[in-house]
């Protein structure tokens, strides 16, 4: 029964390393292989700040990684606001297969740690490496405390359709040049990496591999790997990997890897593929000794091509290791111990209406929670997939007055495109030069005549609503613009698709009306200084929408309070706010009575509107998401 169902908040790091994807991942199969049915699964970014969502789920389970640090890379600050939540709201909370880096009683961040994970709702912590350290230092109260491996050895359950198949190649997995000279390893810099992996290339080649070099995915690391084949002169490369999977499918197709990157060598493990590491950190050491293979992790003051080849071929020709059923089995028996103890809360909304009628994907919406503004056909499609019925598109012209989908020709939006800006991009590029590029090497520039085919096609199974962004075109532009918008509009869609086109200005209004009479209006409230400055361009704004019959006031979230609120009710005006990336701030501006809401991250699902507005824009929260939470 759906009262049973256990709403589990789970936090991860979401960046472009996606070997941290890979831990939530599994981490989430784990959940579900522990309550079956039962789980409700949130995810929920460690750094997004969004707290609020928190006080709506059962438990709060950290999903894993080198979260337990205070030097470097440190996320005290976040764990801090979660936990905190958690414990104001009595919610329960499980820091999975974690890392535990150092303790130091005399810095201010690592006893502010401390305290933080001593906290009541911390319940139970399972320790990936030093477990050791975490009793003997960090903990003051009993708490429950299990030594296990890191989740990322379930990859095998967990994408059952990536199966490892001989290629004959060598996986040569590139970390950024700096990385060595960031944990204290300033001799090991860029320079000497090159000259290291130029070195161990010749060695595998001298041998007889094949190699090929690949990334977890951070562009720090693409960067330098691009440097490392250039250095070297010949080879190949694997695209840039994009997601969790495409990583755990790209080690999948070496023989053998090499890495610096500790997830390369959990998931060749987990394949059952032989893996040398290259130590830069603690936890990979480790790492090495918890799986019995401590020979093939190189250590900082031992790293040379020579002694890497050697563990190499030495691991080629060893017994290769498999995750053995006892160590896997921790992660989850201690993980499933905690989840099967969680009790579902009372209901806390007064959930009103379904979240698909109130949220709008700005730019189409967001692939992977990571890549926005891409105003693509594939983000279009994930965020209807995921209960959006509402949608809006930048719109722009091309320097030859084509209407295609881009958020302006920013330097921001072209470096998307891989296009480096120059002046000659102010007017925008050409239709067939911007039609050959892709938003990050991998999604399609999309034109207006796109757009509406896929808004007929998705719009079969229930109406959607289109508002298009046309910016403040130029004004040689701006009649070729709306004239391609009404065209494409009248060739691909039919009344299952309503287009609103937000303008910025009177004489954009006029040329739509003149232009795309099928088109509904929405006109913009430009940015105010204070009081009195609202008060001016709020009147001028209201004079455009009585004179041409419109009933949509456009506005950015900064400009949306009370006191717009309020001018929008007293002259019937449904108020539209772009863009929201936080369930709080989207609940608050409902509760003002705003008509379309923008979002970044929060999704239909993700939330079922208890408050009242009519359309939330947002980019990464979606309507499947914000159901899911508050039902």
């Amino acid at each position: 029964m759906a009262e049973n169902r256990i709403k589990i908040m789970l936090v991860s790091l979401v960046n472009r390393n996606y070997g941290d994807s890979v831990i939530a991942d599994n981490t989430a199969f784990l959940i579900r292989k522990a309550l079956g049915s039962r789980a409700e699964i949130l995810s929920y970014d460690l750094r997004c700040g969004d707290v609020y969502r928190i006080r709506f789920c059962d438990a709060v389970v950290f999903a894993g990684g080198g979260l337990i640090k205070f030097r470097g890379e440190c996320f005290l600050e976040y764990i801090s606001e979660i936990v905190n939540e958690a414990q104001e709201h009595d919610i329960p909370v499980y820091f999975n297969s974690v890392g535990v880096e150092g303790y130091d009683d005399n810095d201010p961040t690592c006893q502010a740690l401390k305290e933080v994970i001593n906290l009541p709702c911390v319940k139970s912590i399972s320790v990936r490496d030093d477990t050791e350290l975490l009793k003997s230092s960090y903990l003051i109260r009993k708490q429950s405390v299990h030594s296990v491996i890191d989740p990322a050895v379930w990859c095998r359950q967990t994408y059952t359709d990536i199966i490892p198949e001989k290629s004959g190649y060598v996986g040569i997995g590139i970390a950024r040049e700096q990385l060595f000279c960031d944990y204290g390893h300033s001799e090991l810099d860029g320079e000497y990496m090159l000259r290291f992996w130029r070195e161990l290339i010749d060695k595998l080649e001298a041998a007889g591999y094949k190699w090929r070099i690949f990334t977890n995915g951070l562009n720090s690391d693409e960067e330098f790997a691009i440097r490392v084949l250039r250095c070297i002169g010949h080879g190949d490369k694997l695209p840039q990997t994009m997601n969790s999977r495409e990583l755990v499918r790209d080690i999948a197709s070496f023989d053998a890897v090499i890495a610096q990157r500790m997830h390369s060598s959990i998931i060749a493990y987990s394949l059952g593929i032989p893996a040398v590491g290259i130590v830069w950190n603690d936890k990979m050491r480790f790492w090495g000794e918890k799986i019995g293979c401590k020979d093939r992790y190189i250590l900082p003051d031992e790293l040379s091509a020579e002694r890497v080849f050697t563990a190499f071929e030495n691991a080629l020709s060893g017994r290769i290791k498999k995750p053995s059923f006892f160590l896997k089995r921790g992660v989850y028996t201690h993980l499933k111990r905690f989840v099967r103890s969680v009790t579902p809360r009372a209901v806390h909304s007064d959930k009103t209406s379904d979240f698909s009628f109130k949220l709008t994907a700005s730019a189409l919406g967001t692939l992977e929670h990571k890549f926005r503004n891409t105003n693509s056909l594939e983000a279009f499609e994930c965020s209807h997939s995921e209960g959006f019925v509402n949608f809006e598109a930048d719109i722009r012209s091309t320097s030859d007055g084509r209407a295609v989908c881009i958020n302006g020709w920013s330097k921001d939006s072209l470096g998307k495109l891989g296009i480096a800006y120059k002046d000659e991009h102010k007017q925008g590029l050409g239709y067939e030069d911007f039609k050959a590029q892709s938003y990050y090497g991998r999604y399609k520039a999309a034109d207006i005549d796109e757009l509406f085919k896929k808004a007929e096609k998705l719009s079969a199974e229930r109406p959607i609503t289109m508002f298009l962004d046309i910016g403040k075109p130029p004004a040689a532009l701006a009649e070729a613009l709306i004239k391609d918008i009404n065209r494409a509009y009248s060739d691909n869609s039919s009344e299952r698709v309503k287009t609103v086109i937000r303008c910025q200005r009177e004489s954009d209004v006029i040329l739509v009306r003149e232009y795309a009479p099928l088109c509904g209006i929405a006109y913009y409230l430009a940015e105010f200084k204070d009081s009195a400055d609202r008060e001016k361009k709020f009147k001028t704004a209201l004079s455009v929408c009585r004179k041409y019959g419109i009933a949509v006031l456009s506005m950015k979230n900064t400009a949306f309070d009370e006191k717009t609120a309020k001018l929008c009710r007293e002259n019937k005006l449904k108020a539209f706010v772009m863009s929201y990336s936080k369930a709080e701030d989207i609940m608050s501006a409902l509760k003002l009575g705003a008509e379309y809401v923008g979002c970044h991250y929060l999704t239909p699902e993700m939330s079922a509107l208890k408050l009242g507005a009519e359309y939330v824009g947002c980019h990464y929260l979606t309507p499947e998401y914000m159901n899911r939470l508050l039902k």
